[in-house]
C-alpha cells in the first residue's frame, strides 16, 4: 500500500477522502453547469422581407466583406435561409440584432434598377412609429403561425416605400 494512503481516513462505506474530493469538485462542476447543453429555444421564427412597391428591389445587408444579398420581386415576401429561437419573454424582433449576426449589425442598402435609393444605418434601436428604418425595432412585425407549422412564426420586415 503507498504511504500516502495510509494517512487518508476510511470512510464507512470503504471510499477514502480523495474519492470524496473528486465527488464535491463534479458536483461543483455539474452545478455551475459547465457540462450542460444549451436548451432549445421556446419557439422558432423564419426572418423575411416583404416587397410591398410595385418595383423590383435588391437588399443589401451589410458591408463589401460581410453581406447578404436578397432580390425582392413586387408584392412578394423573401425569406432569410434558417429562423431563429426566442425563448420565453424575449422579444423576437430585438432577438434579431442581438444574435451577433455581422450583416444585421451595421448597413442596409436598397436598391432599384441597380441605384441607390435607401441607407439604413446602425446600430439597432426603437425610432419610433413613424420611421421605416430596417434598424427601428417598430419597423419589424411578428406574425404568429398555426400549431401545426413547421415554425412557430415570422418576424416580416416590409419596405413599402422607395424614393
Amino acid at each position: 500500500m503507498n504511504k500516502w494512503m495510509r494517512h487518508l481516513p476510511s470512510l464507512p462505506t470503504g471510499l477514502k477522502a480523495w474519492h470524496i474530493f473528486f465527488l464535491i469538485i463534479g458536483t461543483i462542476l455539474q452545478g455551475c453547469c459547465l457540462f450542460c447543453w444549451d436548451k432549445e429555444p421556446d419557439e422558432r421564427y423564419k426572418i423575411t422581407f416583404f416587397n410591398s412597391t410595385e418595383f423590383d428591389l435588391r437588399i443589401v445587408l451589410g458591408e463589401e466583406t460581410i453581406k447578404d444579398e436578397y432580390n425582392l420581386r413586387p408584392q412578394k415576401a423573401s425569406s432569410q435561409s434558417g429562423s431563429i429561437g426566442v425563448n420565453d419573454g424575449e422579444d423576437p424582433v430585438v432577438k434579431i440584432f442581438d444574435g451577433g449576426y455581422a450583416p444585421y449589425q451595421n448597413i442596409v442598402k436598397v436598391y432599384r434598377n441597380d441605384s441607390l435609393r435607401v441607407t439604413w444605418h446602425g446600430p439597432p434601436r426603437d425610432f419610433g412609429n413613424d420611421s421605416l428604418s430596417f434598424f427601428n425595432f417598430r419597423s419589424w412585425e411578428v406574425i404568429k403561425y398555426p400549431e401545426d407549422s413547421l415554425v412557430d412564426g415570422e418576424i416580416r420586415f416590409t419596405i413599402d416605400t422607395i424614393y
